[in-house]
């Protein structure tokens, strides 16, 4: 059966915004060069112009520049998220990219998982040691923790282990 719409049009290609939205999902990179204005100057072509007129010693004092250096990966970055935008629908219909995304979102996940937990361990170290060691230094409280004698009455650590025998752990 054929979708022939007699005397009428097709409804979808009716309405302008689903057509133009349509076009842009098939064809990004021409429907992004029909809606650019190329009556504008090109200022990224005269400064890659200008950069590729520079000496080797004009690089390098222009490379320790941070205010251009920061503008110059604030372009690259938009650079990036343009032709991102321009790609996007490509990449997410290619399998193997879409395995590599997966993987790499596993791997950011497992990150803030192992931070969020490294940052819940410190939180009940430290409130242990308020409520339970404030009276000593940190490092004394650190030294208790990892089974190191310390000498509660001079301040002063000694850097020898805790044995089994209780008789050894007395000071």
């Amino acid at each position: 059966m054929s979708n022939i719409f007699v005397n009428q049009t097709d409804p979808i290609l009716a309405n302008k915004d689903m057509f133009q939205y349509s076009q842009q999902q098939y064809s990004p990179i021409q429907y992004y060069q029909q809606n650019v204005n190329f009556n504008t100057k090109d200022w990224v072509g005269e400064l890659d112009d200008l950069t590729k007129k520079l000496s080797e010693d004009e690089l390098v004092k222009l490379n320790t520049n941070n205010v251009y250096l920061r503008l110059s990966t604030e372009i690259q970055q938009n650079v990036q998220n343009e032709i991102m935008n321009l790609i996007k629908n490509k990449l997410n219909s290619r399998n193997d990219i879409i395995d590599n995304i997966k993987r790499q979102i596993t791997i950011i996940r497992d990150v803030q998982d192992e931070t969020s937990n490294e940052q819940r361990k410190n939180i009940a170290e430290l409130n242990d040691y308020m409520k339970n060691y404030a009276h000593l230094t940190f490092q004394q409280y650190k030294d208790i923790k990892n089974n190191v004698n310390v000498d509660l009455n001079t301040n002063s650590n000694t850097s020898t282990k805790k044995s089994n025998n209780k008789k050894d752990n007395i000071q």
